[in-house]
Formats: C-alpha cells, sequence, structure tokens
C-alpha cells in the first residue's frame, strides 16, 4: 500500500466517523468502518430511547430558516453530551427526533436524563420570545439485532 493509498483510507474513514459510532464499532469488534461487512451483527439486550420535541413542527413554520437552524443545533448540542453522560449512543437524528441506544441496563440512567431535561427550563430565543422546551419521550426495550 502507497503511502498516498493509506492517506486516503485515513481519510474515508475519518469521514465515516463522523456517522458510524464508535461505540457501534466497537460492540461489532471492528476497528474501523472497513472491516464492517454485509451482514455483521450482534445481538444485544439494551434500551432504546426515541424523542422529538412535541409541536415542533408547529413551532418551526414561525421560525425563519436561521432561527430553525440555530434551535435543533442548540438542542441537539445539549441533549447529545447528556445521553453520551449516562452511557448511551446516538444512532440517529432525524430532523428535531433523536433516536439512542443504551447498551447496558441503564434505565436508572433514562430517568436521570429524563429529570435533566425537566431542569431545562427555557430554550433558545428567536424574536421576542422565549421558547419553552416540551420534549415528548416514548421508550422501548428491545434487542438490537
Amino acid at each position: 500500500m502507497t503511502e498516498q493509498t493509506r492517506k486516503a483510507d485515513m481519510k474515508l474513514i475519518k469521514a465515516y466517523e463522523r456517522f458510524i459510532p464508535q461505540e457501534i464499532l466497537k460492540m461489532l469488534r471492528k476497528e474501523d468502518i472497513t472491516k464492517v461487512s454485509l451482514g455483521n451483527q450482534i445481538e444485544k439486550e439494551m434500551t432504546v430511547m426515541f424523542s422529538d420535541i412535541r409541536g415542533f413542527t408547529s413551532m418551526s413554520e414561525e421560525m425563519t430558516p436561521q432561527s430553525n437552524f440555530d434551535f435543533i443545533n442548540s438542542y441537539l448540542s445539549r441533549m447529545e453530551p447528556v445521553i453520551r453522560h449516562h452511557n448511551g449512543i446516538v444512532d440517529k437524528y432525524v430532523g428535531d427526533a433523536i433516536m439512542a441506544l443504551f447498551p447496558s441496563s441503564v434505565l436508572r440512567d433514562v430517568h436521570q436524563i429524563i429529570s435533566y431535561l425537566k431542569a431545562f427550563g427555557s430554550f433558545p430565543t428567536f424574536g421576542q420570545s422565549s421558547m419553552l422546551l416540551y420534549t415528548s419521550f416514548e421508550w422501548h426495550i428491545n434487542l438490537l439485532i
């Protein structure tokens, strides 16, 4: 392998790391994304958290595109560290929704996350008013296959 090829491979691996959580690769026992093959999987009991901002579509219709962007980025940048702090893995973001995986038995930690979110109170402002964060949660305990 030439030095140029190695650098290109490392650049590709770094790019994929932005989208594939390192924790998922560790669960699959793969050192990097290039080692993952179609069909690689594990079966593991875990808590799966789905959350979204209740009424976000209606709120977003009253916001400018920049306000929308700023609000979502502020929300997601606050949520991700809380999830990670409680040993969770953000699996995906879909608009204002987050799907997070908690590979160990962490229902206690999930309840701590809810307490933390209730402490948020107000959230980013747009225009002259402050937006209150209303978050609805749906909890599932499933198998990751």
